[in-house]
């Protein structure tokens, strides 16, 4: 699922960074990280002739692709469950029971905060897709933020009123 500027429809010309949240059934683990890493690898091989890097950062629990040519655009996939946040629940609610996991089961708050982006993407595109001045508003401050040449950004919105 897309999260982050893509989800929300609030990428600007320039932005090479992308991420998507790939849910899994189960708890996701270092060998199944590794086996969608690999996977991806031959998937791309066979799909385009276009160079791409394929890393797997076990630490943050991602999958990085990154394009060989310039300019460098960086896919970012970030793994996690539903059953990550329900071990959470039952946690705080004192539920002792404890279900077998893997050993090699990725970190915790890296999925939390994964399935944390995924409802910020849900939340945005419920309230604030529907209003178009609010993206476009958005996009301006955006555009503002990132240091443009003074005056761009008041072009960019007077061709978005028109």
């Amino acid at each position: 699922m897309r999260v982050g500027l893509v989800a929300k429809g609030l990428l600007l010309k320039g932005d090479l960074d992308l991420e998507l949240v790939l849910l899994c059934k189960e708890k996701p683990t270092i060998t199944l990280l590794k086996k969608v890493a690999e996977n991806l690898s031959v998937q791309l091989t066979t799909i385009t002739e276009e160079k791409y890097e394929v890393i797997q950062c076990i630490r943050d629990a991602t999958i990085v692709i990154k394009s060989a040519k310039e300019p460098v655009l960086t896919l970012t996939i970030h793994l996690t469950s539903p059953a990550v946040r329900e071990e959470v629940e039952r946690q705080a609610a004192g539920d002792t029971l404890s279900v077998s996991e893997p050993p090699d089961v990725l970190d915790r708050q890296k999925c939390l905060t994964a399935l944390a982006s995924l409802r910020h993407a849900k939340w945005f595109q419920a309230r604030a897709n529907g209003l178009k001045s609010c993206v476009i508003v958005i996009r301006i401050l955006r555009d503002l933020c990132s240091g443009s040449p003074p005056g761009a950004s008041a072009r960019m919105a007077v061709g978005v009123a028109v």
